[in-house]
């Protein structure tokens, strides 16, 4: 009867120690919470992927803007996957008063009102673009930021879940041979 109750007494401080364990690191199954966190890790860098896509696209645009004067050959965002409408229409609408303008000099002259009022629609659409790139460089580099603060906090899960997972192992194990002294 007296090693029974210190059994029992062994028994219910490990179960204790196993259920304190499992609330201070908030783990229930520790292989489920391994996975959720690897599951986690592989989303968060695909999203950096095409985030990094997207910053990569955006410079492209701003670089093209501001060092080309034709703009008929700028590639279009949904080319790349990005499906902005806003920044779709402003690209092929410069695309196209930039195709407009390459007819026009065709048939008239440099000096033409027609010909001058095409190349203000061009310039307040590229100034309209510059501005739009901006914004969409400005909360990408957000969104990246967001992204790789993500990312650092749960390599950091990672990289402790095989000391948590050690240690939830031991108190498991105590837990086990008191169950099985029982």
């Amino acid at each position: 009867d007296e090693q029974l109750s210190g059994i029992v007494d062994s028994l219910e401080s490990a179960g204790l120690r196993l259920q304190n364990f499992r609330a201070d690191n908030k783990v229930i199954d520790m292989s489920k919470e391994g996975n959720f966190l690897f599951e986690q890790l592989e989303q968060l860098r695909s999203e950096k992927v095409v985030a990094d896509l997207n910053k990569r696209y955006y410079q492209y645009v701003l670089d093209y803007l501001k060092g080309k004067k034709d703009f008929s050959d700028i590639v279009a965002p949904s080319v790349v996957g990005i499906q902005d409408q806003l920044l779709n229409s402003l690209v092929n609408g410069l695309n196209e008063l930039s195709i407009k303008r390459n007819n026009l000099l065709l048939t008239i002259q440099e000096n033409s009102p027609q010909l001058y009022n095409v190349n203000a629609e061009i310039e307040n659409m590229r100034n309209t673009l510059l501005e739009n790139v901006g914004n969409l460089i400005g909360s990408n580099e957000l969104v990246l930021s967001g992204l790789d603060e993500r990312l650092s906090r749960i390599e950091k899960e990672v990289q402790k879940l095989p000391y948590i997972e050690r240690q939830y192992i031991n108190i498991q194990r105590k837990f086990n041979i008191n169950d099985q002294i029982y």
